[in-house]
């Protein structure tokens, strides 16, 4: 969802599944919230977002995860 700015909101989780694993161990599932904002670097374009998650399904796997993700961007 963009805001002002060159900020944003967003939320971006993968669900896993181990088939190997018994039933009761087999899935992960985060659920999360995020804030992200593209800025000028000098001439070159970059994205920096932080997420929060929490795994609210998962086997012996820490309940809350902090993603930081930074990407150069290109035209």
């Amino acid at each position: 969802m963009p805001l002002a700015h060159g900020w944003c909101l967003y939320s971006n989780s993968t669900i896993l599944a181990d088939w190997l694993a018994d039933s009761s161990d087999r899935w992960i599932v985060p659920v999360g919230f995020g804030v992200g904002k593209v800025l000028k670097i000098g001439r070159q374009s970059a994205s920096i977002a932080l997420q929060v998650v929490s795994n609210v399904e998962r086997p012996d796997f820490p309940k809350w995860e902090v993603n930081l993700q930074f990407a150069l961007l290109f035209p």
